[in-house]
C-alpha cells in the first residue's frame, strides 16, 4: 500500500506539493525538492522512504541543489529556520542533534516556497489538530513573506481561511 500521509499516498502529496511549485514558477530544482521535500522523514513526519545512507542516488535522480534542499527540509527546525533568519548570516539548526550549518540567501528563499507549497497542499486533508499550529505555520511563513510572490501569498491565505473555517476551498 505505501506509506500514508493523513489518509492518501505520500506520493500524492509530494507530487501536489511539485505541482503547486510548478504552477508557482519554482526553479527545476526547487520543484524537485518538493517532489522529494520528505524523502528522509521530517520531525512531524518521521516515516522515512529512504535513508541519508541513499543521499548519493537521490543526488543522480534529482541533482545536488535539489536534494540538498529536500536534505535540509527534512532536518531543519523548520520552525526556527523560518522565524531565525531575518538578516545574515543565514543558517538552519539540524531538529536531530541541534547542529547549526549555513545556508545561502536563495536556499532559504527557496525552502520557504517549499514550506508554502507543503503548508497549501496538505491543509485540505488535515481534518484535526489545534489552532495553535495553524498559527505557527501561519506566524513561520509571515516571517519570510517578502521571499514569497502575490500568487503563493494568495494561495496560503486562501488554505489557511478555509482550514480555520473548515472549508476546502483547494
Amino acid at each position: 500500500m505505501g506509506i500514508q500521509h493523513f489518509g492518501r499516498p505520500l506520493r500524492d502529496r509530494l507530487v501536489g506539493c511539485h505541482d503547486l511549485l510548478l504552477r508557482w514558477g519554482a526553479r527545476h530544482s526547487t520543484c524537485l525538492a518538493g517532489l522529494f521535500h520528505s524523502i528522509y522523514g521530517t520531525a512531524t513526519f518521521p516515516q522515512a522512504a529512504l535513508n541519508t545512507e541513499a543521499r548519493p542516488l537521490v543526488r543522480d535522480r534529482i541533482g545536488e541543489q535539489a536534494e540538498r534542499l529536500a536534505f535540509i527540509f527534512c532536518f531543519a527546525d523548520r520552525r526556527r529556520l523560518m522565524l531565525e533568519n531575518a538578516r545574515s548570516p543565514m543558517v538552519w539548526v539540524d531538529h536531530r542533534d541541534g547542529s547549526t550549518h549555513s545556508l545561502s540567501e536563495a536556499e532559504l528563499g527557496e525552502l520557504t516556497l517549499i514550506e508554502a507549497a507543503n503548508l497549501v497542499e496538505q491543509f485540505p486533508f488535515i481534518n484535526h489538530g489545534p489552532e495553535t499550529v495553524i498559527d505557527d505555520m501561519e506566524q513561520r511563513l509571515t516571517a519570510q513573506a517578502h521571499r514569497l510572490s502575490k500568487e503563493t501569498l494568495s494561495d496560503l491565505h486562501t488554505a489557511l481561511a478555509a482550514r480555520r473555517f473548515g472549508t476546502r476551498t483547494l
